[in-house]
């Protein structure tokens, strides 16, 4: 959700702009997002996750599958490339799109990706904001994510966006 867009906003710059004649948006830039990446994955991530980003990001692979034990990585890893996904290509999702992560419930995608967005949110010094209500989702750099979860059939209506 792009701030400047929201009702809210527009609200307040109208009332400013009438009272004033100054509009606010002429004086507010957005601040530019510039994270680097390699310097994040050399200091943080280990040998076998970084060729595993390397053959992802060598072959442009789009579906990917992580495997490996318990406490491996693996989510973590998940996470980071969805953030650097949708971070690289932030002009695409920020449009009227549907980011969304599904799991098997949207409790258990909650209890199990939020901390690690959050986490590594907080490592690339990005804003990360979780919103629990009846749908979950959260806002990494005003970038919307829904959570779904599959347990109930209105899980899969309001995917379906029905």
């Amino acid at each position: 959700m792009d701030m400047y867009k929201s009702s809210l906003f527009i609200k307040y710059q109208k009332k400013y702009k009438h009272k004033y004649g100054i509009d606010i948006k002429d004086y507010i830039k957005p601040k530019i997002l510039n994270v680097n990446f390699k310097d994040f994955e050399q200091a943080h991530l280990t040998s076998k996750q970084l060729e595993v980003i390397n053959n992802i990001e060598k072959h442009n692979q789009t579906k990917i599958i992580l495997c490996g034990g318990i406490a491996s990585g693996k989510t973590f890893l998940a996470c980071y490339l969805f953030l650097k996904i949708l971070l690289k290509g932030r002009h695409l999702y920020k449009q009227d799109t549907n980011n969304f992560i599904l799991g098997n419930s949207q409790k258990s995608s909650e209890l199990n990706v939020l901390g690690q967005f959050d986490k590594i949110a907080s490592m690339l010094n990005i804003s990360f904001l979780p919103k629990y209500s009846n749908t979950s989702y959260f806002e990494v750099d005003s970038l919307r994510v829904n959570l779904y979860g599959g347990d109930k059939a209105s899980d899969f209506e309001r995917f379906r966006g029905s």
